[in-house]
């Protein structure tokens, strides 16, 4: 976790981009942000659709983690291939620990879309995209 800046959630969640350890637990870790680029991928490829259409916006935390401890997940968009889909599921496993880390993430897209990085600094250093055990990188909300 985050012990030097714990800050106390206020307001609202995006809820259809959190995870649902996250919405649980109020523990945000790179990894339930990679659960979240999985929808904003998502959303990509639908064209700016928004996400679970099937879930309202009124139905509470537990209700919508329950729907998706019960396995549902967003279906393939029409434009997207399957590796990209696969590359999506894999982002919204369920165990946090199986997801991929944001390097595993670069690597996946790499040879999918040509390189991601090119000599205007849009590289980022290998060690910085390392995932660190989710204790290390959490910050918790309470």
């Amino acid at each position: 976790m985050y012990k030097k800046n714990p800050r106390i959630m206020q307001g609202k969640i995006p809820v259809k981009w959190t995870a649902p350890e996250a919405l649980e637990n109020r523990i945000f870790t790179t990894k339930s942000d990679v659960w979240s680029f999985g929808v904003v991928l998502w959303e990509l490829f639908t064209y700016g659709h928004s996400p679970y259409p099937d879930l309202h916006l009124g139905q509470s935390y537990d209700a919508i983690v329950t729907y998706l401890k019960e396995g549902n997940r967003m279906a393939q968009p029409d434009s997207c291939s399957d590796e990209f889909y696969e590359l999506m599921l894999k982002c919204w496993f369920l165990d946090p620990d199986e997801r991929p880390t944001p390097i595993d993430i670069v690597a996946t897209l790499t040879p999918l879309d040509g390189p991601l990085h090119d000599d205007n600094g849009l590289n980022m250093p290998e060690d910085e995209c390392k995932s660190k055990p989710i204790e290390e990188n959490a910050i918790h909300l309470s």
